[in-house]
């Protein structure tokens, strides 16, 4: 975390993650806003792109908590997108978020869904700056069932578990929550 809050939250059958930035091995991936053929900007492709890698960190940040075997359901994504003078494409944006889930869930990975548009997020520090996706965050049901389809995780939710794109976790289990 960038700053006193943990990456994820479980409370009964459910957990809670944090907004996730698109870092990729510690490094921002994206900056600007979204908007479409502005020079210096994050482009609509891109931002799906950086709403993809946002929930490829989430789910890093539960696996790490309890695992994307635990998974049942995906219930809601929030995402919050530095939009442009103009830009309306957020739920396009998000699209990069939901889509991955369904790939990765099947029909557990449907979800509620909402699509916010921003003028300015801060990132990990105050010189980062406008994220063209400043944050994604998943609430998903847990049970005693393999949650991806075929109990087998793809490659990409995988390479989520690698250490590298692991959020830190401090006190990432508190008694009263698990």
């Amino acid at each position: 975390p960038v700053a006193n809050y943990v990456p994820a939250v479980r409370i009964g059958n459910l957990v809670y993650t944090s907004g996730q930035l698109p870092f990729v091995s510690g490094k921002l991936e994206f900056r600007g806003k979204v908007h479409e053929g502005a020079d210096g900007t994050v482009t609509p492709e891109q931002a799906v792109s950086a709403a993809r890698q946002c929930t490829l960190n989430a789910l890093a940040a539960i696996d790490a908590l309890v695992g994307l075997d635990s998974i049942t359901r995906i219930v809601k994504v929030t995402g919050y997108v530095a939009s442009g003078p103009g830009f309306s494409g957020q739920p396009q944006v998000l699209n990069g978020a939901s889509d991955l889930l369904a790939d990765i869930f099947g029909d557990a990975g449907v979800h509620a869904r909402s699509a916010v548009g921003v003028a300015e997020l801060v990132g990990a520090t105050q010189r980062v700056g406008d994220l063209g996706v400043g944050g994604v965050g998943i609430q998903a049901r847990l049970g005693d069932r393999v949650g991806a389809r075929g109990g087998e995780l793809p490659a990409l939710v995988r390479i989520a578990r690698l250490e590298d794109h692991r959020p830190p976790l401090r006190a990432a289990r508190h008694p009263e929550c698990a």
